[in-house]
């Protein structure tokens, strides 16, 4: 009983450090002084990119640090990914807000486990960034 208890409590504890851990970076990164990203690969085509598992794969790896970035489009989102997901896409163009939304959407229905891990990722990096 007495290590189910200390047990709860660790994951109490690690859970109230992840919450920290992103308040404190949303607080944090949140200086976009009315700036957007590039708004260079807002032509790309996100729904083939989803719809083409070779394609949407190349970009998981490329942000996930599996495999190098292959395209610019692939590098440029692995630049901004950590940074616009924990501000919730604050400097993204209006454009580039509706794919976060689509990626999110499909990866959350289709892939829920890559996409806690990208999550997981970019909340490490931004950690890491801001120490």
């Amino acid at each position: 009983m007495l290590a189910t208890a200390h047990s709860l409590k660790m994951i109490s504890l690690a859970h109230a450090f992840v919450v920290c851990t992103v308040i404190y970076i949303v607080l944090f990164a949140d200086t976009t002084n009315g700036q957007h990203y590039s708004s260079k690969y807002d032509t790309i085509d996100i729904e083939a990119i989803l719809d083409t598992p070779r394609l949407r794969n190349q970009y998981v790896n490329c942000i996930l640090n599996v495999s190098p970035c292959v395209t610019g489009a692939a590098r440029y989102l692995k630049e901004n990914y950590a940074e616009a997901f924990v501000t919730r896409c604050k400097k993204c163009t209006e454009k580039q807000a509706e794919f976060f939304d689509k990626v999110a959407d499909w990866f959350t229905k289709n892939d829920p486990e890559t996409w806690d891990r990208a999550i997981k990722l970019a909340i490490k990096e931004l950690r890491d960034k801001n120490s």
